[in-house]
Formats: structure tokens, C-alpha cells, sequence
């Protein structure tokens, strides 16, 4: 054999070698931890940072109705404060460097103001009738606030004029005894129109044309729903349940659901699920305590993440690059651990 076809053989064996350590190499730590809260972390989102900033703040909400920001350049709690009172904060979101939503399960969705001492409360929708875990969604549409909440009762879905603190319009299906509780609710846009998700005990999700109340569709998915995400972009979704099934779905132009793909993953039980910005993963939080990655694309599993010592309850993703972390995206999960765990992965 000669000498270039030596080195040749010698090069593709040190390369198998690499591709098949790079397979077998374990899924990384997380890149920090964040403790400080004195119960289970129920919902989380990054503080939206100023035009031309690094994202700094992450927010987390507690079981006991507590609000604790972080400063992720220093690691220290900035503000703590209590945002409803004995019960757990299950929805966050942040569209401004000094503005905050928060949603008290059987309270009020708020919108506080960080800009002074202690965090006030400018705008507040009540959710008060509603006794279930459906989360809020917030739509930005021609700088108007419009946001989605649970109620009134168990089967409807609200539409409010968040800025003027007015209700638009509520939905529910005709027969809602057959359907059950509104267990998760989110918006969908396609092209210039926005739509209504609704995912029902019975594992049917409805859309809605919120403007005129009709149903678009009506598709039985799943049992037991418990997390609903959409991606816009790629008018696709994922739809988290009790048993060991995600399930991926997509809007077609004519405003029908298809069911694309069942997952089956080892252990029962999905609490949150949630797309990455670009559109290229999407992650799911578990029973079991695992934080598990996904393929867009390809609709395969990516990678399976340990550190919880408890149900992962809740995921977030930044905006964009965070101070001290690294280029690309931070995941961030919280869990009944007290902890909130972040990771820089697959950002290369």
C-alpha cells in the first residue's frame, strides 16, 4: 500500500473514531443553576432587554404566587416580590425591558411595572372563575395588547382588549359538557389573520375565528391534553398529554388540523412544550424530570436532559444572546425542585 493511501486509511479511521464519539457523548450540564425560590417553579420567561442589548433578566414564577427576577450576569434575585396571593403564578411574558405579565391560577392576569422600587400593578384582567391550569396568551397586533384568557367558567375562552382592560368577546364549544374543561389556549397566526387554539379535556382542539365565533375545525388529538405550543412560522404545533405520546400537528391553509406524527417517549407525562425562536427545535418538560429536544425537521428526538429532581413544569427560551452564556438561544427550565436550571445546547 502506498504512502498517500496509508495516510488516507489512517485519516478516515480517525474520523469514524470522532463522528462515533461525538454520537456517544452525553448531553451537557446545564451552564448555571438559579435557586432562591421557597417553592416550585411554575412559569418562566426572559425579560425582553432594550434595543441593541444582550438579554440579562430572566423571571420566574412560584406554587406560592411569588415573582423572583435574576440578573444572569451576577446570579442574584433583583426583585421578589408577591404577585397573588396562595396561588401558583402559571403564565409569564415580558414584550418590554420594564413590563411584565403574570397570571395567578384563580386571580387576575397583571401587568406590573419594574421601572420603580417595588413592581406595581397597572393593568389587571380577572381569571377569578376559572379553577383549572390554562395559561394566557398575549398577541401584539398594530401595538394593541390582545390577550387570550381562560373563562369565565370552565369552557370558555376570552378575548380582551388588554390596554383598555375590556372584554372583546368569549367562545365555548355548543355542547360543553361533551368536551369538558378548556385546559390549554393559544394564538395562531396564518398570513394576516389570527386564530384561536383550544385544546379540551376530551382531547379535542378547536380552532376558533375569534372575530365572527365560529369553529374553523374541530379535531380530536389526543387524551387528557395538558401543554399546547404553535410555531407561526411553520404552522406547525405540539400537544404535550398524560400518557407517553407528544403529538405534532400542523395548520393547513384552509384552517384544518392534521395530525403530522405520534412521539412515543419512555415515561408518561408532558407539562410544558414550547418552540425555539428560529424555528428549528422545539422542547418538551416531563413528569419523569427530563428536559427533551426535537427536530423540526425531522420530527426525531435530539437529545434528553437530567438535572430536576422533579417534574420540569415549565420552559422558556430567550430572545436572543444572554449576558455571560454564550452565542444563540438559553433554554431555561423550572421545576417542583425549586431550582431553575439553563442551557446553551445545539446552538452551533
Amino acid at each position: 500500500m502506498g504512502w498517500k493511501k496509508q495516510k488516507q486509511l489512517f485519516e478516515d479511521i480517525q474520523n469514524d473514531k470522532k463522528k462515533t464519539a461525538d454520537m456517544s457523548a452525553p448531553p451537557p450540564d446545564p451552564v448555571f443553576v438559579l435557586r432562591g425560590t421557597q417553592s416550585g417553579v411554575t412559569s418562566l420567561t426572559f425579560l425582553k432587554p432594550p434595543e441593541d442589548q444582550l438579554t440579562q433578566y430572566i423571571a420566574a414564577g412560584t406554587q406560592d404566587g411569588d415573582v423572583l427576577i435574576w440578573d444572569i450576569k451576577t446570579k442574584a434575585v433583583t426583585l421578589d416580590w408577591k404577585a397573588s396571593d396562595n396561588t401558583s403564578i402559571l403564565w409569564l411574558h415580558s414584550h418590554s425591558p420594564s413590563h411584565l405579565w403574570t397570571q395567578g391560577r384563580c386571580d387576575h392576569a397583571t401587568l406590573w411595572d419594574l421601572n420603580i422600587p417595588a413592581p406595581t400593578p397597572i393593568i389587571r384582567i380577572p381569571v377569578k372563575d376559572y379553577l383549572g391550569f390554562c395559561l394566557c396568551d398575549i398577541l401584539i397586533d398594530s401595538q394593541k395588547s390582545i390577550l387570550l384568557c381562560p373563562g369565565p367558567g370552565q369552557t370558555n375562552v376570552s378575548v380582551w382588549d388588554a390596554d383598555a382592560e375590556l372584554k372583546i368577546c368569549s367562545v365555548q364549544p355548543k355542547d360543553s359538557a361533551k368536551y369538558g374543561t378548556i385546559m390549554q389556549a393559544k394564538w395562531a397566526k396564518q398570513e394576516n389573520q389570527s386564530f384561536i387554539l383550544a385544546a379540551y379535556e376530551n382531547g379535542h382542539i378547536i380552532v376558533w375565528n375569534w372575530v365572527d365565533g365560529s369553529i374553523c375545525t374541530d379535531t380530536k388529538i389526543c387524551d387528557n391534553p395538558i401543554c399546547l405550543e404553535f410555531d407561526d412560522e411553520l404552522q406547525k404545533g405540539v400537544c404535550g398529554s398524560t400518557s407517553e405520546k407528544i403529538y405534532v400537528f400542523s395548520l393547513q391553509p384552509s384552517v384544518k388540523l392534521e395530525i403530522l406524527k405520534e412521539i412515543t417517549i419512555i415515561n408518561p407525562g408532558i407539562a410544558a412544550c414550547l418552540t425555539r425562536p428560529d424555528n428549528r427545535l422545539f422542547v418538551t418538560g416531563g413528569w419523569d424530570h427530563r428536559i427533551r429536544l426535537f427536530s423540526w425537521k425531522k420530527l426525531k428526538p435530539l437529545a434528553v436532559l437530567q438535572y430536576h429532581k422533579g417534574t420540569v413544569q415549565c420552559i422558556a427560551y430567550s430572545k436572543g444572546e444572554v449576558q455571560r452564556c454564550g452565542p444563540g438561544w438559553l433554554l431555561a427550565a423550572g421545576g417542583v425542585d425549586k431550582s431553575v436550571s439553563l442551557w446553551n445546547i445545539f446552538n452551533n
